[in-house]
């Protein structure tokens, strides 16, 4: 069903709600994409607002056949039931495209913040061919009404106004404002500041 604001529910998806598993059909049936990956988050023109608060996060917003998040709630309970491989498609402004890929990626529960714990090996033809995702690796989700940042680093979301799994505020974020979401890595100090299309998608890792 739908919310106000373009934010969707599909039933919360905790472990042991007993309309999880219609859930996790609908989210399947609705995000499959022709590799068999389930989509988990899209921006492609900016027409849903990413700026958004820990609920909307949590729950999932937007539009499954356009720009959506899935819901940090539903990402935590699918990529906790098996090992799951996460795909990640890009495009810049040249209409480059891109790849990253990692083989073993999960995210914990909201008791945790929702902290990436796994990412697994690393494959992907960027223009760097850098893991520009690595240094999330072990980051607490934060939005601007929830700031799970090491305070050094303050809250990125004052500036940068998007959920995501900061590490400090100069580092990848595609859920950053439409115009400004980018791919970085400090240490390298590469970074793809023109990203028109991102396409966050996963699937059960090939053993």
């Amino acid at each position: 069903m739908w919310g106000g604001g373009g934010r969707f529910f599909v039933g919360r998806a905790r472990a042991r709600s007993p309309g999880h598993s219609l859930a996790t059909q609908l989210l399947r049936s609705n995000i499959q994409d022709h590799s068999r990956h389930e989509v988990i988050q899209r921006r492609l023109d900016g027409s849903v607002n990413f700026t958004r608060n820990w609920e909307d996060y949590r729950d999932g917003f937007g539009f499954l056949n356009r720009e959506f998040w899935i819901g940090n709630e539903k990402l935590s309970y699918l990529t906790n039931q098996k090992r799951y491989t996460l795909r990640i498609d890009i495009k810049n402004s040249t209409n480059h495209e891109m790849f990253l890929s990692y083989d073993d990626f999960s995210t914990s529960d909201e008791w945790g913040k929702y902290q990436l714990t796994r990412l697994g090996n690393f494959t992907g033809n960027t223009d760097f061919n850098d893991d520009f995702m690595r240094i999330h690796l072990g980051m607490k989700f934060s939005t601007f009404d929830n700031n799970n940042i090491d305070k050094q680093d303050g809250n990125c979301t004052e500036t940068l106004r998007a959920g995501w799994w900061y590490n400090g505020c100069d580092d990848t974020n595609l859920n950053a404002e439409y115009h400004s979401i980018n791919l970085r890595n400090r240490q390298m100090e590469d970074q793809d500041n023109n990203l028109r299309f991102t396409e966050m998608k996963i699937r059960p890792t090939e053993r």
